[in-house]
């Protein structure tokens, strides 16, 4: 079994923290910089399915 430091590493699952960086910045009104985090989590997990439609390319 891995350890969760190895887990938690893995593209995929980093996709999920930054996605939700990316909420935060679209609460804050920081549109853009929600959309280049949106963009990074969907490129590292693209069957991400949290992110808003009309938030991706």
């Amino acid at each position: 079994m891995e350890s969760i430091d190895v887990w938690q590493k893995r593209p995929h699952i980093q996709a999920y923290t930054i996605a939700d960086m990316g909420n935060e910045k679209r609460e804050e009104g920081r549109y853009r910089q929600a959309i280049e985090h949106y963009n990074t989590a969907l490129y590292l997990n693209p069957h991400l399915a949290d992110i808003p439609e009309s938030h991706r390319n």
